[in-house]
């Protein structure tokens, strides 16, 4: 399914020629590459997007498992996260997700990634990663989190 909402968030024009690269961590702040799930491989579309966002997860929070939030309770910490920004990324991340997710059944998936995506461009990954920490103490398992 994470091909899938890959494929919608690239084919919708998202990232646009000209776009801002994706933002990532130095390389003496990332986190080893166990942290992301072998599904975010940085070879992959949804890697791409999602790799730096696991790796600083891993840097803010090690040991802590976010990486297993389900995707509503991400959904809900994008939600408010949105909710701080000023009007111009928060439109960006609106406009993001209306384009890549549309036509799509990926339920919370496709636009979690469409705004990780933007957060990327916009170098605010750093910001999002803090948000998730500090909104979770653990994961145990797969949307297991408290």
């Amino acid at each position: 399914m994470q091909a899938l909402v890959m494929a919608a968030i690239l084919a919708s024009g998202v990232a646009t020629p000209g776009s801002a690269a994706p933002q990532t961590a130095a390389p003496e702040s990332a986190a080893p590459e166990s942290a992301a799930p072998e599904s975010a491989a940085p070879d992959s579309a949804y890697g791409s997007v999602m790799s730096p966002y696991f790796a600083e997860l891993g840097r803010q929070c090690p040991d802590r498992r976010l990486d297993k939030l389900s995707p509503a309770d991400l959904r809900d910490v994008l939600d408010a996260f949105k909710a701080g920004l000023p009007p111009d990324p928060r439109s960006r991340m609106d406009r993001a997700e209306t384009a890549a997710c549309a036509d799509s059944l990926a339920g919370a998936s496709c636009p979690n990634v469409a705004d990780i995506r933007v957060a990327g461009q916009l170098g605010l990954i750093r910001s999002l990663a803090s948000r998730v920490c500090g909104a979770f103490r653990s994961c145990r398992s797969q949307s297991d989190c408290k």
